[in-house]
């Protein structure tokens, strides 16, 4: 399996249509490099880190938001607006982190105890 792969992540007010293409970031490495050197993301791109209880924004150029997960993609917390050079660790439970654009997670509706879902993107 590729250390970075595309899913769609469908919100739950969604119904069913696609809230963000994210890609996931399995790897230390691809974890490391996240979203760093990029400018900025489209409103509707985002990056999922699995197995990640914190994320930083050392040397990024722009805010995000950081939506923490659970085992089961249920949010159990989110962090809007996060600036460059923060250092965020999730809530108790946190198991992976969806970084989004900022403002992102308030349009998408996401809040702690709603879930996500996970579909193949066309890469």
């Amino acid at each position: 399996m590729s250390n970075v792969v595309s899913v769609r992540v469908v919100a739950p007010k969604s119904k069913g249509q696609e809230a963000a293409k994210a890609k996931i970031a399995r790897t230390p490495v691809a974890k490391a490099i996240g979203l760093l050197g990029r400018r900025r993301i489209s409103p509707h791109d985002g990056m999922l880190l699995w197995r990640c209880r914190a994320i930083h924004t050392a040397f990024m150029k722009f805010a995000i938001d950081a939506v923490f997960l659970d085992r089961s993609l249920r949010v159990v917390g989110v962090s809007p607006c996060v600036k460059p050079f923060r250092i965020v660790v999730g809530p108790e439970g946190t198991r992976h982190v969806l970084e989004l654009p900022s403002g992102a997670a308030e349009q998408m509706r996401l809040f702690p105890g709603c879930s996500l879902s996970l579909s193949s993107a066309d890469v």
